[in-house]
Protein backbone atom coordinates (compact mmCIF):
# COMPACT_ATOMS: atom_id res chain seq x y z
CA UNK A 1 0.00 0.00 0.00
CA UNK A 2 1.30 3.72 -0.86
CA UNK A 3 1.18 6.50 1.10
CA UNK A 4 2.28 7.62 4.40
CA UNK A 5 2.51 5.66 7.54
CA UNK A 6 -0.07 6.21 10.11
CA UNK A 7 2.74 7.53 12.18
CA UNK A 8 4.11 9.86 10.09
CA UNK A 9 0.78 11.41 9.81
CA UNK A 10 -0.27 11.14 13.64
CA UNK A 11 3.16 13.24 14.30
CA UNK A 12 2.47 15.75 11.83
CA UNK A 13 -0.94 16.12 13.03
CA UNK A 14 0.71 16.35 16.27
CA UNK A 15 3.37 19.12 15.13
CA UNK A 16 0.27 21.09 14.31
CA UNK A 17 -1.15 21.12 17.39
CA UNK A 18 1.69 22.10 19.12
CA UNK A 19 2.80 24.68 16.97
CA UNK A 20 -0.87 26.49 17.41
CA UNK A 21 -0.73 25.51 21.34
CA UNK A 22 3.13 27.64 21.04
CA UNK A 23 1.28 30.51 18.63
CA UNK A 24 -1.37 31.02 21.12
CA UNK A 25 0.51 30.98 24.31
CA UNK A 26 3.32 33.41 22.85
CA UNK A 27 0.20 35.58 21.52
CA UNK A 28 -1.44 35.84 25.02
CA UNK A 29 2.02 36.83 26.70
CA UNK A 30 2.64 39.42 24.03
CA UNK A 31 -1.25 40.87 24.85
CA UNK A 32 -0.02 41.06 28.63
CA UNK A 33 3.42 41.88 28.24
CA UNK A 34 2.13 45.47 25.66
CA UNK A 35 -0.49 45.80 28.17
CA UNK A 36 1.86 46.11 30.84
CA UNK A 37 4.49 48.07 28.95
CA UNK A 38 1.65 50.56 28.03
CA UNK A 39 1.26 51.42 31.40
CA UNK A 40 -1.91 49.73 32.17
CA UNK A 41 -2.23 47.76 34.76
CA UNK A 42 -3.82 43.81 34.59
CA UNK A 43 -8.12 43.71 34.32
CA UNK A 44 -8.47 42.50 38.02
CA UNK A 45 -12.20 41.20 38.76
CA UNK A 46 -13.54 41.20 41.95
CA UNK A 47 -16.77 39.04 43.38
CA UNK A 48 -19.28 41.85 44.44
CA UNK A 49 -20.24 40.69 48.46
CA UNK A 50 -23.97 41.62 46.81
CA UNK A 51 -23.79 38.53 44.69
CA UNK A 52 -23.70 36.65 47.44
CA UNK A 53 -27.29 38.21 48.08
CA UNK A 54 -28.90 36.93 44.85
CA UNK A 55 -30.04 34.19 44.59
CA UNK A 56 -30.65 33.66 40.88
CA UNK A 57 -27.24 34.09 39.31
CA UNK A 58 -28.99 35.40 35.94
CA UNK A 59 -29.15 39.08 36.46
CA UNK A 60 -31.87 40.49 33.61
CA UNK A 61 -31.63 44.14 34.83
CA UNK A 62 -29.52 46.86 36.83
CA UNK A 63 -30.82 50.23 37.63
CA UNK A 64 -29.53 53.09 39.51
CA UNK A 65 -32.34 55.04 40.43
CA UNK A 66 -32.59 59.11 41.27
CA UNK A 67 -31.99 58.69 44.93
CA UNK A 68 -28.97 56.37 44.71
CA UNK A 69 -30.67 53.11 45.25
CA UNK A 70 -29.75 50.04 42.96
CA UNK A 71 -32.41 47.73 41.56
CA UNK A 72 -31.69 43.92 40.29
CA UNK A 73 -33.32 42.40 38.08
CA UNK A 74 -33.05 38.43 37.66
CA UNK A 75 -35.54 35.61 36.41
CA UNK A 76 -36.99 35.07 39.87
CA UNK A 77 -37.88 38.30 41.67
CA UNK A 78 -36.62 42.15 41.90
CA UNK A 79 -34.04 43.34 44.31
CA UNK A 80 -33.87 47.06 45.67
CA UNK A 81 -30.77 47.53 47.53
CA UNK A 82 -30.49 50.33 50.40
CA UNK A 83 -26.31 50.35 50.77
CA UNK A 84 -25.90 46.77 52.08
CA UNK A 85 -29.45 45.69 53.26
CA UNK A 86 -31.84 44.61 50.24
CA UNK A 87 -35.61 44.23 50.19
CA UNK A 88 -36.97 40.99 47.88
CA UNK A 89 -39.93 41.45 45.19
CA UNK A 90 -41.49 38.09 44.15
CA UNK A 91 -44.83 36.54 42.60
CA UNK A 92 -44.86 34.63 45.54
CA UNK A 93 -48.49 35.58 46.91
CA UNK A 94 -47.47 34.55 50.42
CA UNK A 95 -44.73 37.39 50.18
CA UNK A 96 -45.65 40.60 51.70
CA UNK A 97 -43.58 42.17 48.80
CA UNK A 98 -45.92 40.61 45.97
CA UNK A 99 -45.22 41.49 42.04
CA UNK A 100 -47.19 39.74 39.25
CA UNK A 101 -44.25 38.27 37.71
CA UNK A 102 -41.00 37.48 39.38
CA UNK A 103 -39.36 37.23 35.72
CA UNK A 104 -37.95 41.03 35.56
CA UNK A 105 -37.05 42.00 32.15
CA UNK A 106 -36.10 45.92 31.97
CA UNK A 107 -36.01 48.64 34.85
CA UNK A 108 -36.62 52.68 34.11
CA UNK A 109 -37.52 55.22 35.69
CA UNK A 110 -40.43 58.42 34.96
CA UNK A 111 -39.52 61.85 35.81
CA UNK A 112 -41.21 61.60 39.67
CA UNK A 113 -38.99 59.37 40.39
CA UNK A 114 -41.40 56.59 40.13
CA UNK A 115 -39.58 53.15 39.27
CA UNK A 116 -41.62 51.60 36.29
CA UNK A 117 -40.29 47.83 35.59
CA UNK A 118 -40.95 45.31 32.45
CA UNK A 119 -41.76 41.98 33.58
CA UNK A 120 -42.42 38.47 31.37
CA UNK A 121 -46.16 38.17 31.30
CA UNK A 122 -47.15 40.96 33.46
CA UNK A 123 -46.25 43.64 31.64
CA UNK A 124 -45.42 46.69 33.58
CA UNK A 125 -45.81 47.68 37.00
CA UNK A 126 -44.57 50.97 38.58
CA UNK A 127 -42.99 51.85 41.84
CA UNK A 128 -44.95 54.34 44.10
CA UNK A 129 -42.90 56.52 45.73
CA UNK A 130 -45.61 57.52 47.85
CA UNK A 131 -47.34 54.09 49.01
CA UNK A 132 -44.00 52.53 48.70
CA UNK A 133 -45.27 49.79 46.91
CA UNK A 134 -45.88 48.06 42.70
CA UNK A 135 -49.27 48.77 40.94
CA UNK A 136 -50.05 47.42 37.91
CA UNK A 137 -50.13 49.68 34.39
CA UNK A 138 -53.33 48.90 33.18
CA UNK A 139 -53.31 50.69 30.34
CA UNK A 140 -50.29 48.12 29.25
CA UNK A 141 -52.88 45.57 29.06
CA UNK A 142 -52.75 43.98 25.64
CA UNK A 143 -51.85 40.41 25.42
CA UNK A 144 -48.62 41.17 23.08
CA UNK A 145 -47.22 44.06 25.33
CA UNK A 146 -46.98 41.70 27.98
CA UNK A 147 -43.99 39.69 27.18
CA UNK A 148 -41.78 43.10 27.45
CA UNK A 149 -38.30 42.94 26.40
CA UNK A 150 -36.75 46.34 26.99
CA UNK A 151 -38.43 49.72 28.17
CA UNK A 152 -36.71 52.93 27.88
CA UNK A 153 -38.19 56.89 28.80
CA UNK A 154 -36.68 59.04 26.25
CA UNK A 155 -36.19 63.15 26.57
CA UNK A 156 -39.54 63.70 25.63
CA UNK A 157 -40.87 61.74 28.53
CA UNK A 158 -42.31 59.15 26.37
CA UNK A 159 -41.71 55.42 26.89
CA UNK A 160 -40.55 53.06 24.41
CA UNK A 161 -41.61 49.81 24.80
CA UNK A 162 -40.48 46.83 22.97
CA UNK A 163 -42.27 43.17 23.12
CA UNK A 164 -41.83 40.30 21.59
CA UNK A 165 -44.39 41.22 18.92
CA UNK A 166 -44.09 44.85 18.51
CA UNK A 167 -43.14 47.94 19.95
CA UNK A 168 -45.24 50.99 21.29
CA UNK A 169 -45.09 54.31 22.30
CA UNK A 170 -46.85 55.64 25.85
CA UNK A 171 -46.89 58.86 27.64
CA UNK A 172 -45.86 59.63 30.95
CA UNK A 173 -49.04 58.16 32.45
CA UNK A 174 -48.98 55.35 30.25
CA UNK A 175 -51.69 56.64 27.34
CA UNK A 176 -50.58 55.55 24.17
CA UNK A 177 -49.34 58.11 21.86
Amino acid sequence: MEGSHPLTSYRSNAQKQLSLAKFCLVGALLFFMTSEVLGQPFPKIAISSLSKKIAQPTVSAIYKDSKGFLWVGTQEGLYKFYGADYRFYDSDSRNSNWIPSSDIRSIAEDTKGNIIVATYGAGLIRWNTISSSFEEIEAVSDKDVLIIAKIRETASEKFLVASKENFQIFNSNFTKK
